[in-house]
C-alpha cells in the first residue's frame, strides 16, 4: 500500500510537470522515518516500556489520519 499510495498521491496534488520534484522531495523524509523508526522505538520500549510506546504509536497514527483528512478536503476544494 504505501508503494502505490507513494508513486500515486503525487500525481493528484501536484501538476504533472512537478511530479519528478515532488515525488523526490516526498521520498527523502519517508525513507529517513522508516530507517529511524525502528530505533527510535526500541530506546522507547527500552525507557519508558511497551505501554509508552503504544501510546506513542496511536498519538502518530491519530496524527497521521488527520493530516489525510485535511489534505483529502484541500484537494476536494481546490478540484473543480
Amino acid at each position: 500500500m504505501t508503494a502505490v499510495s507513494r508513486a500515486t498521491m503525487p500525481l493528484q496534488i501536484f501538476p504533472q510537470g512537478a511530479y519528478a520534484r515532488a515525488a523526490a522531495g516526498l521520498a527523502v523524509p519517508l525513507n529517513l522515518s522508516f530507517a529511524a523508526a525502528p530505533p527510535i522505538f526500541a530506546a522507547i520500549m527500552t525507557s519508558a516500556g511497551p505501554h509508552a510506546a503504544l501510546w506513542l504509536a496511536f498519538t502518530l497514527s491519530i496524527f497521521a489520519f488527520v493530516m489525510l483528512l485535511t489534505l483529502f478536503l484541500r484537494h476536494r476544494q481546490t478540484s473543480p
